[in-house]
């Protein structure tokens, strides 16, 4: 199946619309990024198609909801014995402790989609 912003997208360069076309070569990146990453960029943007993204975003909820269970699951919510088991230090136990809440869902996901 072939995107149709990316068909589009390589049309309008091929027809000599440049507009995109340097947008990653001219991009501005941090000077530690840059002397690493610059050679390795694609030089032009990628598109991803909607449902592609959204089967991401629907895995990365149920990889963050078997993750967020395994308390319960392996240690009948003794969060105690779940942090002692993974050796978590004290500190960083008390505030896994302080809520019992679901966490919040916001953030950003480097992934790398393989095919």
């Amino acid at each position: 199946m072939t995107n149709k912003v990316t068909d589009s997208f390589l049309e309008r360069c091929l027809a000599g619309d440049r507009a995109l076309a340097g947008i990653v070569r001219d991009a501005k990146f941090p000077n530690a990024f840059d002397a690493f990453y610059r050679e390795r960029l694609f030089p032009r943007p990628l598109f991803v198609g909607e449902q592609r993204v959204r089967r991401l975003g629907t895995d990365l909820q149920a990889l963050i909801d078997l993750i967020v269970s395994l308390p319960q699951r392996l240690f009948d919510g003794d969060l105690g014995r779940y942090c002692a088991a993974l050796d978590i230090d004290p500190a960083r136990a008390a505030v896994l402790s302080e809520s019992r809440e679901r966490p919040v869902l916001y953030g950003r996901v480097d992934a790398y989609d393989d095919g």
